[in-house]
C-alpha cells in the first residue's frame, strides 16, 4: 500500500513538474476593442500604399478605360493614355502601342490603332470618353501598325502629320484624299514643334522614316518602333530597317532627350530610360559589318 502511495506521489510530482504555469489572464480593457478595427484599417491602407509605390509604369495592373479582345486603353497619368491594339503577325497575336495626349486643351493621337477597323473603334471611344475628336494625329512611320487607320482619320476629318518620307511611302498604298500631311520643317531640319509636342527624326532605324515624339511636361518619350521593349531579345529587322543606322539613331535620341523618364516603345511594356540602352545594345549585337 505504501508502495502504491509512493508511486502515485511520484507520478503527481512528475506531472506537476512538466505542467507549464501560465500567468493569470488579464481582462480586456474597453478601449482595446475600439482600437482593433482602426488598426486593421491602417494596415490595409499601408499595404495598398506600398503596392502603389511598387507599381511599375506598365506592370499589368492597369485600370483600363477601354478593354476589348483586340483594343485596350489605359492611363499613364492625368494627361496621357496608352492605346494598345493587336494584330496577327506570322500566325501570332502581336500588340502595338500608341498614345492619346490631352494638354493645353489640345487632344492629340499618336499613331493609329493596328488597322482601320480598330482605329474606327478607338476614335468612337475617344469621342465618347473625351466628348470630342482628336485635334490631330502624329504618325511615326509608314507601317500598318502606325498608319493603318488613315482611312478612318480621313473619314472623320482628323488631320494627320508625318515625316515627308512617310507621306511618300503612304502614297503607294492610300488614295490622295486619305494621305497625311507632311511636316514641312522636317524637310530641312530634324525636329519640329506640333502643339505641346516635339517630333524628332533621329535617322533611319526600324524604318527609313521613323520619328519619335517628346512630351516635355511629362518627360515622356514615345520611341515608336525605333525603341525596343525590355522583353525584346533581338533587334528584329524588317523590310526597310537600317542595320548600320539603328545604333546611331538611338544615340542621337539619347543625346537630345537625356531627361527622359518614361519611354514608350512601339511594342511591349512601357518602361524608363534604360530601354534606350537596351535598344542600343540590341542594335550593336545585330549589326555585323
Amino acid at each position: 500500500m505504501s508502495n502504491m502511495v509512493t508511486a502515485a506521489g511520484k507520478s503527481r510530482s512528475i506531472e506537476n513538474r512538466n505542467r507549464v504555469t501560465r500567468p493569470p489572464r488579464m481582462k480586456s480593457l474597453p478601449w482595446a476593442s475600439l482600437w482593433r478595427p482602426v488598426m486593421r484599417s491602417v494596415l490595409v491602407y499601408l499595404t495598398l500604399l506600398l503596392l502603389s509605390a511598387c507599381h511599375h509604369f506598365d506592370s499589368g495592373g492597369h485600370d483600363f478605360t477601354l478593354q476589348t479582345e483586340d483594343l485596350q486603353v489605359y492611363p499613364l497619368n492625368d494627361h496621357v493614355w496608352v492605346h494598345r491594339s493587336w494584330a496577327r503577325v506570322e500566325g501570332e497575336r502581336y500588340p502595338a502601342n500608341g498614345l492619346i495626349i490631352l494638354d493645353d486643351d489640345q487632344l492629340i493621337l499618336v499613331d493609329t490603332a493596328w488597322g482601320n477597323a480598330l482605329t474606327s473603334e478607338l476614335l468612337t471611344w475617344i469621342e465618347d470618353y473625351f466628348g470630342r475628336k482628336p485635334d490631330m494625329a502624329i504618325l511615326t512611320h509608314a507601317h500598318a501598325d502606325r498608319i493603318g487607320g488613315l482611312p478612318a482619320l480621313a473619314e472623320q476629318h482628323i488631320a494627320a502629320y508625318v515625316h515627308p518620307m512617310t507621306r511618300t511611302l503612304a502614297a503607294a498604298k492610300y488614295p490622295r484624299e486619305q494621305l497625311p500631311k507632311a511636316i514641312d520643317e522636317l524637310e530641312q531640319d530634324t525636329s519640329a514643334q506640333l502643339g505641346s509636342l516635339e517630333v524628332f527624326y533621329p535617322g533611319p532605324a526600324h524604318s527609313p522614316d521613323n520619328i519619335v515624339v517628346w512630351y516635355d511636361d511629362m518627360k515622356l518619350l514615345f520611341g515608336g518602333c525605333a525603341v525596343k521593349s525590355s522583353s525584346a531579345v533581338d533587334i528584329h529587322y524588317v523590310e526597310g530597317s537600317s542595320p548600320a543606322g539603328w545604333g546611331a539613331a538611338i544615340s542621337r535620341i539619347q543625346t537630345r532627350y537625356p531627361s527622359a523618364e518614361i519611354v514608350v516603345p512601339g511594342h511591349g511594356p512601357v518602361g524608363e530610360d534604360p530601354l534606350l540602352n537596351h535598344t542600343l545594345e540590341l542594335a550593336r549585337q545585330g549589326y555585323r559589318p
